[in-house]
């Protein structure tokens, strides 16, 4: 008989830089991972191998501040601002990080 599947709940964490995950049957966290300033966007490729999470350097605000008096984003805070990570699924490493330009918010990832 095979074993069920195993279901994972990414969750990426803005203001400590990383990412946790949760087994999706025990709610139980299974690890959390560093990635950098301010992940926000994440995608699961398409066979499942690799997670891609956008990394943005820009000051976290409401909707409500003024953008003229707020700093600017910082691309070299941590080396991996302004940066997508992809982490491996199955070891939850950090495997490569690719510069993707200004404030990047969101992954897709077309098969």
């Amino acid at each position: 008989m095979a074993p069920a599947p195993s279901h994972r709940v990414f969750v990426t964490n803005e203001m400590s830089g990383d990412m946790t995950v949760i087994d999706g049957d025990t709610h139980q966290v299974i690890t959390t991972v560093q990635l950098g300033k301010r992940p926000r966007g994440i995608q699961l490729s398409a066979d499942g191998s690799s997670l891609f999470v956008a990394l943005s350097g820009s000051p976290i605000a409401g909707p409500e501040d003024d953008e003229s008096t707020r700093p600017p984003a910082d691309p070299s805070a941590d080396g991996r601002s302004q940066d997508v990570s992809i982490v491996d699924a199955e070891s939850f490493t950090v495997v490569a990080t690719v510069r993707a330009g200004t404030r990047p918010w969101g992954v897709l990832a077309v098969p």
